[in-house]
């Protein structure tokens, strides 16, 4: 099972898991749920990244996650990622 994004409202799990995660708005809030290995951590770094390089200020965003751990890696992925974009 791959990772997806569940919107708050206004569809159908149905609608939800036909539709690609890069066509996802990017208003909002947004859930993902998924099992592990998934790609959960990479579904949400590269919305995070997307995100910041589309002009929303850090402090805007909120990334949840169950443990410290799961949070610094997560950390690590943007910043790691954002290195990457700016060397290209």
């Amino acid at each position: 099972m791959r990772a997806k994004i569940m919107e708050p409202m206004g569809q159908t799990a149905q609608q939800q898991s036909a539709k690609p995660l890069a066509n996802i708005p990017f208003v909002g809030s947004s859930w993902i749920a998924a099992h592990a290995g998934s790609g959960k951590t990479h579904t949400l770094v590269s919305r995070i990244v997307t995100l910041l390089l589309l002009g929303v200020p850090a402090e805007r965003i909120t990334a949840i996650t169950y443990t410290r751990a799961a949070a610094a890696e997560m950390r690590e992925r943007v910043v790691r990622q954002l290195r990457e974009l700016m060397l290209t």
